[in-house]
């Protein structure tokens, strides 16, 4: 098979079908953005605090993930300090542990944080006050998954889902075959809607980029397009699906019941792979770029840009100024118009960040590679 040429093929369709399925208006940017350097400062935390991932941020808490037992801590910011509270979440099969905890997000709306483990189809709703809450096993909340949880096998991590209310989740994708490999012949959607206790209903409006025009199965395509970032305007009815793995696009919507309105493409660089020889699995094609890390907050979008030109670049890499090939250091800013409204440099590579819910400062993990740990830094952003 001739790769070049088919990859060519399936991303001259994917974003012919995608714009005309979908009926968005691509809105790239015309106009260039000046960027502006940003200076780390390193947050003192005292040996306790073992995580090193952030993974949510409410107010003046920071949440971070740990390669421990128990998986999250409770941290308080105060100016630069950071000062474990609480740890909670523990690895194991008890009623409110979970084997593979990588499902964690909060929900201002239904004032609840959401932990969980898809492939252990478990998922726990934490309540507000979570100080009081997070160590307090009897106020949780156990949350069963669908019917239709066999999706939750494809669709992992920390923005996969969101939820609606306490009985409704917007998640990725949808229906795949009840046996791998299997024949499924339903819509290829790229969203569905999880009422617990009910089957996935997909939400019209949103087709895979290459829907129909690939002979490739729906579940390998579910794959390719569940590593997708899903990201809610908080406060309101408008979303964001941003490319996480490989491709770089941006697509913007609302949701009325179970349909994708309002949508708006700003950037439509889709992933570019074919179906390996086995039927199987996928193969991408290298020469393509990596997608971004993402972040929101109810004014913006924050997305964190590869500085390598390919992946096969990427891959090649045995580092990147010195700290690992997926640290990055250009920070991208859109409003929730779809418009470009800030660059920023970055002083130091990082990998997973966050954003202040006032968007008044980064949050950051880096590599420190000279002490041989991980750390967790500042970026304080200017204000308007």
């Amino acid at each position: 098979m001739n790769n070049k040429i088919q990859t060519l093929t399936v991303l001259f369709l994917a974003g012919a079908l995608f714009l005309v399925s979908c009926s968005g208006k691509v809105n790239r940017p015309t106009t260039e953005i000046e960027e502006v350097p940003l200076k780390h400062t390193a947050l003192w935390q005292d040996t306790s605090v073992l995580g090193y991932i952030p993974v949510a941020i409410w107010e003046d808490t920071l949440f971070l993930r740990a390669n421990t037992t128990p998986v999250y801590e409770m941290c308080q910011l105060s100016g630069d300090t950071i000062t474990k509270t609480a740890a909670f979440i523990r690895i194991g099969d008890g009623p409110y542990d979970l084997s593979d905890p990588y499902v964690f997000f909060i929900s201002k709306e239904n004032r609840k944080l959401y932990v969980g483990d898809w492939r252990s189809r478990k998922l726990i709703g934490i309540p507000f006050p979570l100080s009081s809450h997070v160590t307090a096993t009897d106020s949780w909340e156990r949350i069963f998954c669908p019917h239709g949880e066999r999706n939750f096998l494809l669709a992992y991590g920390d923005e996969v889902s969101y939820a609606l209310s306490d009985s409704t989740f917007l998640i990725l994708g949808g229906e795949i075959p009840k046996t791998w490999g299997g024949t499924y012949e339903g819509p290829e959607n790229f969203l569905s809607l999880a009422h617990i206790g009910e089957e996935l209903m997909p939400v019209g409006g949103l087709a895979y980029p290459d829907s129909g025009k690939v002979n490739i199965p729906v579940m390998l395509k579910r794959l390719v397009y569940n590593d997708t970032s899903l990201l809610k305007q908080p406060g309101n009815n408008r979303f964001a699906l941003v490319g996480r793995n490989m491709g770089n696009y941006l697509i913007l919507f609302s949701l009325s019941g179970r349909q994708a309105e309002g949508i708006r493409i700003i950037r439509d660089e889709y992933p570019r792979y074919e179906m390996d020889d086995t039927g199987f699995d996928i193969r991408y094609d290298h020469q393509q770029k990596n997608g971004y890390a993402a972040q929101a907050t109810s004014r913006y979008i924050y997305l964190l840009e590869s500085p390598f030109s390919t992946v096969a670049e990427q891959l090649q890499a045995k580092d990147y100024k010195g700290y690992p090939a997926d640290s990055r250091d250009k920070l991208l800013v859109y409003d929730w118009e779809g418009n470009l409204v800030a660059s920023y440099k970055l002083d130091i590579p990082v990998t997973a960040f966050l954003v202040a819910d006032d968007d008044s400062a980064i949050y950051a993990s880096v590599a420190n590679l000279e002490k041989g740990q991980d750390e967790i830094i500042k970026f304080q952003l200017q204000e308007d």
